[in-house]
């Protein structure tokens, strides 16, 4: 584990399911990112090694985020996410380690393939999935009968709002008993 993360003090994100379709906008992470950091935890981003630019270029406004796309092993990564306060993340084997290990998480979930996956098993309190089930075609097993250009994510996930997952991190931020 790098030595500029102490245990328990910063929480963990991954941004990227490896479907951009799943994935929720990236300049939306960054406001959740300052939300954290405003609470005194570091912010540390997991993810493969071709994000990592990404990651560097969306978050280049924020100081003090420990960009690690890339540059971990899997047996590192499952050791970040054992040692962090919680786990921010979309539908990604990074939510899954969480579920795993019985971090608190927040996952933000479209409704393209809902239950198959997330959400599995009995969910915590501090657990958090959040997703949009007012959808008619909610659970449409990737079929989406929404016209999307090439890079755009589900509407049933790109509907999600910052808010909901301030309300969500604040929760968590919130629970005095970790």
């Amino acid at each position: 584990m790098p030595q500029t993360i102490s245990n328990n003090k910063y929480v963990v994100f991954s941004f990227f399911s490896g479907n951009i379709r799943k994935d929720w906008p990236l300049d939306r992470y960054v406001e959740i990112v300052k939300l954290v950091q405003k609470s005194g935890y570091k912010c540390v981003i997991v993810g493969l090694e071709n994000e990592y630019e990404i990651v560097s270029r969306h978050l280049d406004q924020v100081s003090n985020i420990i960009n690690l796309c890339g540059k971990t092993n899997l047996s590192e990564v499952l050791k970040i996410i054992q040692n962090s306060r919680f786990i921010i993340s979309n539908d990604t084997a990074i939510a899954h380690m969480a579920k795993i290990y019985n971090k608190d998480f927040v996952c933000i979930l479209s409704g393209v393939d809902f239950g198959k996956y997330f959400p599995y098993g009995d969910e915590s309190n501090n657990q958090i999935i959040i997703h949009k089930k007012n959808w008619e075609c909610f659970n449409c097993n990737w079929n989406c009968k929404y016209k999307l250009h090439k890079n755009d994510a589900f509407p049933c996930i790109s509907e999600i709002q910052t808010f909901e997952i301030n309300e969500a991190v604040n929760k968590l931020l919130n629970n005095d008993n970790k």
